[in-house]
């Protein structure tokens, strides 16, 4: 199989299918994986110390 493709790697059509299936890697990187994940809440509070909320700023 792999000596196939190395042997017609210079047709169009297999330029064209491994041009979608890099497309397809990167589409997978910023689509899937930058969207992240809809259940996560924005977080506030960097830590919380004898009950005092400590927030990302330096404010309390």
């Amino acid at each position: 199989m792999l000596d196939l493709i190395r042997k017609k790697q210079k047709t169009t059509v297999v330029q064209v299918v491994f041009w979608v299936i890099i497309a397809t890697f990167i589409g997978t990187i910023f689509l899937v994986w930058g969207k992240g994940n809809e259940q996560t809440r924005e977080f506030t509070v960097a830590a919380e110390v004898n009950g005092t909320e400590i927030s990302f700023d330096g404010s309390s």
